[in-house]
């Protein structure tokens, strides 16, 4: 399967941001090393915040919690402690343990999960007033 694109999914900067929303159906692994390229892409040009709009994506279920914690970890890499994220999902993706932000915390990835890019963005304000 491949991720169909358009011109909303584009790797977008504004300032220290960026901006990801990709849209059309992708496997779970294809997505995952998607976005960790994307993550190192992001931090290779300096950013230190990244939105990542998933809300377009379809292609599979809601992963299980040994997925997430593998993706995770992936993107805790890819990230390396340099970029704070906010991931906007479907709620159905959005597990109810937030396994996803524990493992995140853990692995040294600031992450938020949220179903709008309105408290995403306000997520990403928050820290930008702090840092």
């Amino acid at each position: 399967m491949q991720c169909q694109s358009s011109e909303h999914d584009e790797l977008a900067f504004n300032g220290t941001r960026a901006f990801y929303r990709p849209r059309g159906v992708i496997s779970p692994f294809l997505l995952v090393d998607l976005l960790a390229y994307v993550l190192q892409d992001v931090r290779a040009k300096g950013r230190k915040e990244l939105l990542l709009n998933l809300s377009g994506i379809t292609g599979f279920d809601s992963p299980d919690t040994t997925f997430r914690r593998w993706a995770v970890k992936r993107w805790a890499r890819a990230a390396a402690g340099d970029i704070r994220v906010a991931f906007v999902l479907r709620p159905e993706y959005i597990c109810p343990e937030r396994t996803g932000i524990v493992v995140a915390a853990e692995e040294g990835l600031h992450a938020h999960v949220c179903s709008n890019e309105h408290e995403a963005l306000e997520w990403l304000n928050v820290w930008h007033r702090l840092m």
